[in-house]
Order: structure tokens, then sequence, then C-alpha cells
């Protein structure tokens, strides 16, 4: 009589070639962050660049690289805030439900980017003016969008993984004539 072993079992026994072969939980949940990070504060970022090697003979290289890289510091936080506070609980809910979809991802992680988007821009509200809701939001909901997909790939090729039949291992045929 064999037992199988159900899914948290199966990610837990993982061979190590499929350790090396497949990125962590770790690894996932960080590329997830800095997808939806450089998507979300890129395009910022390319103007901030633009509006600090305009500053003229400034000898401020410090100050420069703070406003050039400021919309991916700020994005930093407000994405991997976002994974841990709604993306790591809707994929606990998702899989006690065995509801893990690409859709469900996507939907909640876009519904996630614009709440943060919106809740970032009403914090700085006054200094940024309310006229920019909708580009924050807008800049929330790609974000939240791309975290949601490279997150749902990783859980995804788990699914997969962990739902694929494994092959029985071939025997030694020397080995088993000699015992």
């Amino acid at each position: 009589m064999t037992i199988q072993p159900n899914s948290d079992q199966v990610f837990l026994n993982l061979q190590k070639s499929q350790a090396l072969a497949k990125p962590s939980c770790i690894v996932a949940l960080l590329r997830a962050v800095a997808a939806g990070t450089l998507v979300g504060g890129g395009p910022f970022t390319v103007v901030t660049i633009l509006v600090a090697l305009d500053l003229g003979p400034s000898n401020d290289v410090l100050s420069r690289l703070t406003l050039a890289f400021a919309p991916i510091v700020i994005a930093v936080p407000l994405v991997l805030a976002g994974m841990l506070m709604i993306g790591l609980p809707t994929t606990r809910i998702l899989r006690a439900r065995r509801a893990e979809r690409l859709k469900a991802y996507l939907a909640v992680g876009a519904l996630g980017g614009v709440l943060f988007g919106l809740i970032a821009t009403a914090f700085y509200g006054d200094s940024v003016g309310w006229e920019a809701l909708g580009i924050f939001g807008a800049a929330g909901l790609v974000a939240g969008l791309t975290a949601s997909f490279v997150w749902a790939r990783h859980r995804m090729r788990l699914l997969s993984d962990a739902n694929t039949p494994q092959p029985e291992p071939r025997t030694n045929p020397i080995h088993d004539l000699l015992f």
C-alpha cells in the first residue's frame, strides 16, 4: 500500500534537481516584486533621470541620484507590501479553495495595485496634487498586474509539477541479478 503525499508534502519534498531547476518561493516573490517595481516605477524613473540630468552644472551627485531613482525607491516598499499583504494571503485562500487560476491572481493584483497606488497618492496628496490620483492609480494597476502575473506563473509551475505523475524509478537489472 502506497501513501500518496498531499500537496504540502510534495512542495516540501522537492528533489535537489527540481529545487535547482525551479526558483524557490522566496526567489519567485523577489522576482515578482522586482518586475512590479520596474513596470510601475520605471516610466517615472525615466522622467526623473531626465530632470536630474537637466539640473545644470550642480556638482551634488548624491541629490541627482536621489532624484533620479526616487520612483524606484518609492515603488519597492509599495510593491513588496502589496505582495505581502494582498498577494500571499490571496495565494493561501486560493490554494485552500483549490481555485488557483491565472485570471484570479490577475484580478486581485490589479485591484490591489490600484488600491495601493491610490493610498500612496492620498498619503502624499497635498504635495503631488489630487489630479495625480489617476496617474498613480494606473501605475499601481500595471505594477499589481505585473507582480501578480509573475507570482501566478510561479504558482502554476508548482501546481503542474505537483500534479504531474512521477515515473516509477527504474531498477538496475544487474543489481537485481546479484541480490
